[in-house]
């Protein structure tokens, strides 16, 4: 066949096409079968097609139905012309054109054989959502001949806020976990944050790979491996300018133990570069001051801070160091600079932190293997002295330590963790505003032996926009399968 008359068949099957597709009226839409468009038409002409409203929101009582985590979506046929086998609707919450997976039956629905003679209209109930998520639907119908159609208007709608509640999120495909690191990552490319979770160990290895999970796809990505397996240690991101007068955003990482038997203290200390992936030490200086694990770290402004832990002799420190990425990009730079200290009796590991503003807040934790703590301080650096601490309002949970926090506005979450007789599974806000606590709704993961929601402790928590997102650790009440790879959003407003 020639150049021309394919040309010509191409141009015959498009004309034939769009002009079969045109809408009949403003408000009624056509399915039309999807392939050989030359078979649209029956021997006396006629065209295969079925009819059909714009779907929509779907109303109980003049009220909307759609939560948190679930939408009804109403969808109604005019005029059938084809012998229906299946009709439903399709959504997904981040593809804006969807289609039927075969792979994922939870993203559309399959509602049988159109009953001709009813009135036309036909409700899915959609229960996989997220809250105060955009959400994309279409109706479509599968004929006899085997063909799909879609409507050609898709409906979008976002779900309500979810106050003071946990919803799921995807598992960490990796290694269930305890002793990881978390962290936040605003990506300048995407426009939103990116979480991190770093190390750790099971029941059995030390860990070294990193994961990011992106929240907008739901997804996690492993990304390269650490240099060195380690549990219980400290990471946080870093954006500053540096000596070149380029503005650098990193993450740093290290100290910890090498063992997953509360021992093998290190020094260790790298940075990762987001731009290539990789990983490296730093100029000046290859590790912390001293050998420890089981401190926090944290970021305030163009410094990082690693502050408490345990030592390699096994004893609890108040010690904290300012990390300048500046200096440690210099050849004969010193990166490190001890800071104002508490007394020795206020030494901890595994405590929380969390930074509002320009101030980490500081707490909980334990000493040695006999005293647990419910205090919380302030730590504020400043250029005169280095810093100063004050005293804030305790913790009104039972002390405890191996909790886990994040903070959103001016507002730090802190919860779950242990103590030398009970795990627990409650969650606490502190007002930086009024210094002030408040109880929120327990943490989800679940069920312990009573079939309610499990204690965790030594778990990750990070802010991801104006989500808390919390997961990994060990559930206290599980002698099965202790270890967790699970991940929860909390909305508090």
């Amino acid at each position: 066949m020639s150049w021309k008359k394919n040309i010509f068949f191409i141009f015959l099957t498009l004309s034939i096409l769009f002009f079969s597709c045109k809408k009949k009226n403003d408000q009624l839409y056509s399915f039309y079968r999807v392939y050989f468009p030359s078979s649209y038409l029956t021997l006396n002409g006629a065209v295969l097609k079925t009819q059909a409203l714009p779907d929509k929101l779907y109303y109980e009582d003049t009220a909307a139905a759609i939560t948190p985590f679930s939408a009804k979506i109403q969808g109604e046929f005019k005029a059938v012309y084809d012998t229906i086998i299946q009709y439903g609707h399709v959504w997904s919450m981040t593809d804006p054109i969807p289609v039927i997976n075969p792979h994922d039956t939870s993203n559309y629905s399959r509602l049988g054989a159109w009953p001709m003679d009813s009135a036309g209209i036909f409700v899915t109930d959609i229960n996989n959502l997220y809250p105060n998520t955009p959400f994309y639907v279409r109706s479509y119908i599968v004929t006899i001949h085997g063909d799909t159609g879609y409507n050609p208007v898709i409906f979008s709608d976002t779900t309500l806020r979810a106050v003071d509640t946990w919803f799921a999120a995807p598992q960490l495909p990796g290694s269930i976990r305890t002793g990881a690191v978390a962290a936040t990552y605003s990506d300048p490319e995407k426009g939103y944050d990116i979480g991190i979770l770093a190390g750790g160990n099971n029941a059995n290895e030390v860990l070294n790979d990193m994961w990011f999970y992106d929240p907008r796809t739901r997804t996690w990505t492993e990304q390269a491996s650490i240099p060195y397996r380690a549990t219980q240690a400290v990471g946080f991101v870093l954006t500053y300018t540096n000596l070149d007068g380029k503005e650098l955003t990193r993450f740093y990482y290290g100290t910890g133990e090498t063992s997953p038997y509360e021992s093998g203290q290190t020094d260790a200390w790298y940075v990762y570069d987001f731009g290539d992936n990789s990983w490296s030490q730093t100029i000046s200086q290859t590790s912390y001051p001293v050998k420890i694990s089981r401190a926090v770290g944290f970021a305030i402004k163009n410094y990082g801070y690693v502050a408490f832990g345990k030592t390699e002799s096994g004893n609890t420190t108040t010690t904290i160091y300012r990390f300048d990425p500046r200096e440690a990009d210099r050849g004969n730079g010193s990166p490190w600079d001890l800071m104002p200290v508490l007394d020795a009796q206020y030494a901890r590991m595994d405590a929380v932190v969390f930074v509002i503003d320009s101030a980490a807040y500081i707490g909980l934790g334990q000493k040695n293997t006999s005293q647990y703590f419910s205090d919380l301080w302030s730590f504020v650096p400043n250029t005169t002295t280095g810093g100063y601490w004050s005293r804030k309002a305790s913790f009104p949970g039972q002390a405890r330590t191996q909790a886990v926090a994040f903070a959103i506005d001016y507002y730090g979450f802190v919860g779950l963790g242990c103590s030398a007789t009970a795990g627990f599974k409650d969650f606490y806000r502190y007002d930086a505003l009024s210094n002030s606590w408040t109880p929120i709704t327990d943490y989800m993961i679940g069920p312990d032996y009573n079939g309610g929601k499990q204690a965790t402790r030594d778990g990750v928590a990070m802010r991801l926009g104006e989500l808390g997102f919390v997961g990994t650790g060990y559930k206290y009440y599980d002698s099965i399968a202790p270890y967790a790879k699970d991940f929860w959003y909390y909305q508090a407003w």
